[in-house]
């Protein structure tokens, strides 16, 4: 099983239908979400098909266009997980001050960076661990994984489905 102390730079987890799903109703309607990392594209038509408005860009851009465009409203994202690039992810995030959900391992919230860049979170928990689409084939992480609401004013601070 992957684990978060053994991931490597291949370790691809991509986001099913199934789990945007589970949050659809927490985003509002007419919301323009930026999806950052499109992956291999599957996240943005499940998105589409879900009935959202979607704006992506490559990962070599990301950062770019999340800083330099104001065409959104909110990011929805599962971003990458090792600790360098959600550094810098969280890092992008606190500077536009913008909505976000993020799809974490719930001990990511723990880290220092995450703390020092987001107190102010809401979270909400899915009733089971959330499935990955990984491109290799690889067994689902042995870890369990959270959405991560900064500014979306739910109803409650932590949300159990």
């Amino acid at each position: 099983m992957a684990s978060l102390d053994h991931m490597v730079i291949n370790d691809e987890y991509y986001t099913s239908r199934s789990t945007w799903e589970l949050i659809i109703n927490y985003i509002p309607e007419e919301t323009i979400v930026l999806e950052p990392f499109k992956g291999n594209g599957a996240s943005i038509e499940s998105l589409i098909e879900l009935g959202l408005n979607v704006m992506t860009s490559d990962y070599e851009d990301a950062y770019d266009q999340i800083e330099e465009t104001d065409e959104y409203d909110m990011i929805l994202t599962n971003p990458p997980w090792n600790s360098n690039s959600l550094k810098q992810f969280l890092n992008v995030l606190k500077e536009v001050d913008k909505p976000f959900i993020l799809i974490l391992p719930i001990t990511k919230i723990c880290s220092k960076y995450f703390k020092d860049c987001f107190q102010d979170i809401q979270i909400i928990i899915p009733r089971s661990r959330i499935s990955f689409i990984n491109i290799d084939n690889k067994k689902q992480p042995s870890f369990p994984s959270v959405f991560v609401c900064y500014k979306m004013y739910l109803e409650k601070d932590i949300i159990y489905l």
